[in-house]
């Protein structure tokens, strides 16, 4: 099952690397490109082994026309460490990768897509190989990379697909209910919600509150966390019912815990106000 999995994502990954990145221009390119052109077809129709020898050809070839270090290696790379996951050589395939993530952060950037795509596939190679402790903070960085690409313009369709890999790898790694799997459902829930994704943001939120308040008891910081994400979900859908005691439970919590005059506490305390006063019949 770990190998049919590998497979799948290896396949996903050379698809999109063949079908969206550029190809070499050099002036001996003819036959990089006739490689790449091959390796595509290859792919496509299935044959995997005849595939191997190609990618190996082109990253030689990539290596002696443009150096080492350049990127357009770490593109081969990336095929060959593809096709190596595909035959369950993960060994191999993390050293392929990884030469690929210091060639492309040398050249690009630390924040560059290209880098958060490199950092979530070596990430998938560990998970795959049953290393989640090694997968985990590359989902991390993963993360903060494209969060900082996206800015505030929408960093959640960036991150969710990190964040969910991020997620089986936690619950792998630690089990179901730690504590940790409910910050990364949190960290999903405020994802689903720039989505619009109600539905979605509902169901991860209400898993985190009961993670967190059957680990760290019903008085933690981190239940009123829930609790408030919640509560304001359901006034944004007009549900002041449900909302109201989860608010009242969210601010009674804070205040145990930060005191009164706390800058959050007082936000919400004003928050909870006005919820009630909007309840009042007029």
């Amino acid at each position: 099952m770990k190998g049919l999995w590998a497979a799948g994502a290896a396949m996903l990954l050379l698809a999109w690397s063949i079908a969206s990145e550029p190809r070499v221009r050099l002036d001996s390119a003819s036959e990089l490109d006739a490689l790449n052109t091959q390796l595509a077809s290859l792919f496509q129709h299935g044959k995997y082994d005849e595939a191997m020898l190609v990618a190996e050809r082109l990253l030689a070839i990539s290596e002696n026309s443009l150096g080492p270090n350049h990127v357009d290696v770490a593109k081969a790379l990336t095929y060959v460490g593809g096709l190596r996951v595909m035959q369950q050589r993960y060994g191999d395939a993390q050293s392929l990768f990884k030469r690929a993530l210091t060639i492309r952060e040398a050249a690009l950037g630390a924040y560059d897509p290209a880098v958060a795509e490199t950092l979530t596939t070596l990430a998938a190679v560990y998970q795959a190989d049953g290393r989640y402790s090694d997968a985990e903070p590359l989902y991390k960085r993963a993360v903060a990379v494209s969060e900082a690409r996206s800015g505030a313009k929408d960093p959640g369709l960036a991150a969710e697909p990190i964040l969910t890999r991020a997620l089986a790898v936690r619950e792998a790694t630690l089990g179901p209910d730690h504590p940790d799997v409910a910050k990364t459902l949190s960290s999903l829930a405020a994802v689903y919600y720039a989505e619009g994704r109600a539905a979605d943001m509902e169901t991860a939120t209400r898993r985190a509150l009961t993670i967190r308040e059957a680990a760290l008891g019903h008085d933690h910081p981190d239940v009123a966390e829930s609790l408030r994400n919640l509560g304001a979900l359901y006034v944004s859908q007009a549900r002041y019912d449900e909302a109201e005691p989860l608010l009242a439970r969210a601010l009674a919590i804070r205040e145990a815990a930060l005191g009164g005059d706390h800058p959050d506490v007082t936000q919400l305390r004003a928050y909870l106000a006005e919820l009630r006063r909007a309840q009042q019949p007029r």
